[in-house]
């Protein structure tokens, strides 16, 4: 049993390592955001952007953030909404806002019910099957955005030389509950993965790509079948050797308000879907995280056992805690001043989600351990209202919940047409 003492500071050394890198990556992200700004490059292309908006279901801010597309600086882009049918309750807000912003060339294209793809992805097949002759660039947002009235200029600013960019989210609680805090922290722990780094990877709610690298590649045909838009996307530029433009002033807000058990449910699924686009990225991430998680927990009980026992050994795993701790500590605090950078009005709002992340990062990072481990199990998922099998490769197959939902939707359908024709 001589070697456990030498086993143990090998793994509590490469844990206290894995989080000095995770240190240096929150700086260097924090760098790179201020470096970054929100300056508008003279070289941004002005060529025509087709902006298209997948839109599902209605909440209570969907009408101001849509409102914040009508209005964004760009000198040349129209708006094109997609909606499964008309009985979407987001057509109906749509449609009033076309009203207001005539100025604005904008539609709503009904897309029908998905059948073979996730209904995202079978909108944005739906309304990238025709584009419009001047739409020399392609950008995406989802709906449950509000970006700032340079957003657009901001994400196109760099595709004079790249091909596709991407911003990313920063979910806003509306509330300081446990559940959106905790959601909140751990979805900021990835931006300093994702701005900058190595790995690349498209966000779907904020993304832009030029039409010629959209076509040339192939993208809209690799989206039939999917359930996830942008890791295809991200897979799809990653074969060809395409570059992303990060553009961490697209980094936007997105207002939540969920209880636990939704918190858990989403935070699983977003793990089981990297599961099947990303495996291997998957299992990278499942295994480090869980190894330090283990590491850091293991040695908090050791350290309070030896403690309550008096024994002499009891600094050793004090010393490690504490010092994962610290590391913890200096990480949150990289990332979340970050955020002064390209969220500066929303500083008040997130200054719950700042304490917490900065003081109680071991939680998020408990919480995120059980959703990794939880993801490597079943392979459906619930999402707006419908349920997927997944299969690798990124494949899906709908499950019927309830009565047929083709059945149904053509029968509402026909009792439409009926009425039109009486």
């Amino acid at each position: 049993m001589d070697w456990l003492p030498t086993a143990y500071w090998i793994l509590s050394g490469a844990a206290l390592i894995g989080g000095l890198l995770l240190v240096l990556q929150s700086f260097e992200h924090r760098r790179y955001a201020r470096g970054r700004g929100r300056r508008i490059s003279p070289k941004a292309p002005r060529d025509h952007v087709t902006l298209f908006v997948p839109c599902k279901g209605v909440d209570d801010d969907l009408e101001q953030n849509l409102r914040a597309m009508f209005e964004q600086d760009h000198p040349d882009y129209e708006l094109v909404f997609i909606v499964e049918s008309v009985d979407d309750e987001a057509y109906r807000p749509i449609c009033r806002l076309i009203a207001q912003y005539t100025e604005r060339r904008a539609q709503v294209l009904i897309a029908g019910l998905a059948v073979g793809d996730g209904q995202k992805v079978h909108n944005l097949l739906a309304a990238t099957e025709r584009l419009s002759q001047q739409t020399r660039i392609l950008a995406f947002a989802d709906a449950d955005i509000r970006p700032p009235r340079d957003w657009l200029q901001q994400l196109t600013q760099q595709l004079h030389k790249l091909g596709a960019s991407t911003g990313y989210r920063r979910f806003v609680p509306k509330r300081t509950t446990l559940a959106n805090l905790l959601v909140a922290s751990i979805d900021s722990a990835v931006v300093p993965i994702m701005f900058p780094s190595f790995n690349h990877k498209v966000w779907g709610g904020s993304w832009a790509i030029r039409r010629e690298l959209f076509e040339s590649t192939g993208l809209r045909e690799s989206w039939r079948g999917t359930l996830s838009d942008d890791l295809v996307a991200s897979n799809v530029l990653s074969r060809a050797h395409q570059s992303l433009a990060l553009e961490t002033a697209c980094i936007l807000p997105s207002p939540i308000d969920i209880d636990f058990p939704t918190m858990l449910s989403w935070i699983r699924r977003q793990f089981i879907i990297g599961r099947f686009y990303s495996p291997w990225l998957w299992l990278v991430v499942l295994i480090g995280h869980c190894a330090g998680q283990l590491i850091l927990w293991s040695n908090v009980v050791a350290a309070a056992v030896g403690l309550a026992i008096g024994a002499a050994w009891a600094w050793q795993p004090l010393t490690v805690v504490a010092a994962l701790y610290g590391l913890h500590v200096v990480r949150g605090w990289f990332r979340q001043s970050a955020s002064r950078y390209y969220l500066p009005d929303h500083q008040q709002a997130l200054a719950g989600v700042r304490r917490f992340d900065i003081w109680c990062g071991p939680l998020s990072g408990a919480v995120l351990a059980c959703a990794l481990v939880a993801s490597a199990i079943g392979r459906r998922i619930a999402w707006k209202n419908n349920v997927y099998e997944m299969s690798y490769g990124g494949q899906i197959r709908r499950i019927p919940t309830g009565p047929s939902l083709v059945e149904t939707h053509k029968a509402r359908s026909t009792t439409d047409a009926t009425r039109r024709a009486a």
